[in-house]
């Protein structure tokens, strides 16, 4: 039933008077009136007196309704700011909601009564409400809104699967609180026994007199313990099938096969150092008394896992990577060499003292330092160095592979080989910063070769001393015989390496003059000549303004876009390539301006010539990064 409507009067659609009409139900019609009648002289009292509103809503009643073939008995009210008034209706129209009749005018019972059909010119909202409506009263009267016999074959066999669903529903909703109720108590349980592990071992060793020796360790995996404090180690149908304890322990890499005796596993001291794996007193465990399935048999025992020489195998390999750190700050901060200093070695017959390291080097020595140089204020170098090497394990070790995936051993390898297989299980050399630190070799001339065999962008690169980079490659190798110490098994690990193809270094003069547009006869470059001439190709390289246009309409300047060199114009795939390359986003719309005006460009459409400035948008599609996803579906979570 129609209970009310709401017009907007005004002839602009942002602005204008909105007045409502709505209907108000009531057994007495009189008594309607009666109480329309004292809401009509509330209304023309004084400016000054407190302006009542109409009575209470009363509730419907229990007898029949229109459904049942009785008309509704009730009034409609207009409501126009703070004038509440009963709707006079001539001709089908409400008068008083459209403000031509006199609101303190009487209102008959004639002009009370709705019409069959209402009409408005400014209604721009209908409110209906359903009408109410009970079996009994169907089988009484013989309702002609009875449901069909088919129709109601179909809702019982909807409400029979509706049904079935609902117990199963109850069934896994049981099982999941039986279990959480369980992991919960363990969970506080455990967490009771390691906040009290201090103090006995504090009271132990007040009673003795001495300080007391290591308590009894277990090596329990971190992502086995992550998993099972969210309650995320057993899936649904095992929780209805009534597997309730936890799932099993799998160490994965964290063991190493001992180079001394083949059937032994050994703790890997880096799984340590890396938080791989967390040290835990045995007795936390064994006070638990078995709830939630825990106990101290189900871990390894810390003093079977250590091995002595495993541990003086990672020392060194740390002690190893600090002189490589070293070596590393003090390259970007003293042995680069700048261009005047170069021309004078040429001069002077010491061309080869100065050599070409490509620019993604640069950027990755700069991150493995910490983006500060390694002399960041109030950290000690010591510090940084360790933050370095232990992001360079865990990636050559642990990086790339889920945990859950490494629980069940790989095809063609028995369970032990599998504990000891490397990340790097076949050889891989990737160019310097295109994996950060995701990288098993690094090569200090990847990229800068041509196929000439030189160097064929100079600015791509820049220039460091011989020596300091030898000392590197040194340095580098020692740390990568260290690293096959600790794992024999791994066949490629993290290493510095001079150049593929047995070449070492590019000298300075090593540059291309054919690649750099400056070809000679001999097709040799020389020495200045070609470091002025790869000067001046850099200055005359065309290069393109990039506005970027913001979700706000702000459009900014954002960077320059060098063009690469060829015979054919780049396409608008090639560009969005560079963008995202060189602006670090994912562009979604490109446009070129040209003498004022902004055209879209397409992915095969070439850059014309006299396009100066492109305009981008960035994808905003694009998820973002996922942070602090440790306690992410907690079992704690409310």
């Amino acid at each position: 039933d129609c209970v009310g409507f709401l017009e907007h009067v005004s002839d602009s659609a942002h602005s204008g008077h909105y007045i409502a009409t709505l209907y108000q139900e009531d057994e007495d019609a009189i008594g309607a009136l009666a109480l329309a009648s004292d809401a009509a002289s509330v209304t023309s009292a004084a400016s000054g007196a407190e302006a009542q509103g109409p009575p209470p809503k009363r509730q419907r009643c229990d007898g029949p309704d229109a459904a049942a073939g009785e008309p509704r008995r009730g009034l409609w009210w207009t409501l126009d700011d703070l004038t509440v008034s009963p709707v006079a209706w001539r001709a089908g129209r409400a008068h008083i909601a459209t403000g031509t009749s006199d609101p303190e005018a009487p209102v008959s019972a004639d002009e009370s009564a709705a019409p069959a059909r209402i009409e408005s010119v400014s209604a721009y909202l209908v409110l209906y409400r359903r009408r109410s409506r009970r079996h009994e009263d169907d089988t009484r009267c013989g309702c002609p809104w009875a449901v069909p016999a088919r129709l109601a074959s179909v809702v019982a066999e909807d409400n029979a699967t509706l049904t079935t669903e609902l117990q199963a529903f109850r069934s896994q909703s049981s099982a999941v609180e039986a279990f959480l109720k369980q992991r919960r108590a363990a969970v506080m349980q455990l967490l009771q026994a390691l906040r009290a592990a201090p103090t006995q071992v504090a009271a132990a060793e007040a009673a003795a007199g001495a300080p007391r020796a290591l308590p009894p360790l277990v090596v329990v995996p971190t992502p086995w313990l992550d998993a099972f404090l969210r309650g995320e180690d057993r899936s649904l149908q095992e929780l209805l099938e009534g597997r309730l304890r936890p799932k099993e322990v799998s160490y994965a890499r964290a063991l190493l096969r001992s180079p001394t005796c083949p059937d032994r596993q050994i703790l890997d001291p880096l799984a340590v150092w890396c938080g791989e794996v967390k040290l835990i007193p045995a007795d936390a465990f064994d006070q638990l008394g078995g709830a939630g399935g825990l106990d101290s048999t189900l871990f390894v025992p810390f003093e079977e896992a250590a091995a002595p020489e495993a541990c003086k195998a990672a020392w060194s390999l740390h002690k190893l990577f600090q002189q490589e750190w070293l070596q590393i700050r003090k390259l970007l901060s003293e042995g680069k060499v700048a261009a005047p200093e170069a021309r004078q070695l040429q001069a002077e017959g010491r061309g080869e003292e100065a050599v070409w390291l490509p620019l993604k080097v640069q950027r990755l020595w700069q991150k493995v330092l910490g983006g500060t140089g390694g002399t960041a204020k109030g950290q000690a170098w010591e510090l940084l160095a360790l933050r370095a090497f232990l992001r360079e394990v865990h990636e050559a070790r642990w990086g790339g592979r889920a945990w859950q995936d490494e629980g069940k051993p790989e095809d063609g390898l028995e369970l032990q080989e599998f504990f000891a297989a490397p990340r790097c299980a076949e050889p891989r050399v990737r160019a310097a910063g295109t994996g950060g630190l995701d990288r098993c070799e690094v090569h200090l001339t990847e990229g800068l070769l041509c196929p000439h065999g030189r160097v064929g962008n100079p600015r791509a690169a820049f220039l460091v001393r011989r020596v300091e980079v030898e000392t590197l490659l040194e340095l580098s190798a020692a740390k990568g015989k260290a690293y096959r110490a600790l794992w024999p098994h791994v066949r490629v690990v993290p290493q510095y390496r001079g150049g593929p193809r047995g070449q070492l270094l590019l000298p300075s003069a090593a540059t291309c003059s054919v690649c750099q547009g400056k070809a000679s006869p001999s097709g040799e470059g020389t020495t200045a000549a070609t470091s002025a001439a790869a000067a001046a190709a850099a200055a005359s390289q065309r290069k393109l303004c990039v506005k970027r246009r913001y979700a706000s309409k702000v459009l900014r300047k954002v960077g320059q876009l060098p063009v690469p060199d060829g015979d054919e114009a780049p396409t608008g795939a090639a560009l969005r390539e560079l963008v995202r390359e060189l602006l670090s986003f994912t562009v979604s719309s490109l446009r070129v301006e040209v003498q004022g005006e902004e055209m879209d460009l397409g992915n095969d459409q070439p850059l014309e010539d006299a396009v100066e400035t492109i305009i981008v948008e960035k994808d905003e599609t694009e998820p973002p990064a996922r942070e602090a996803s440790a306690f992410s579906g907690s079992i704690f979570r409310s």
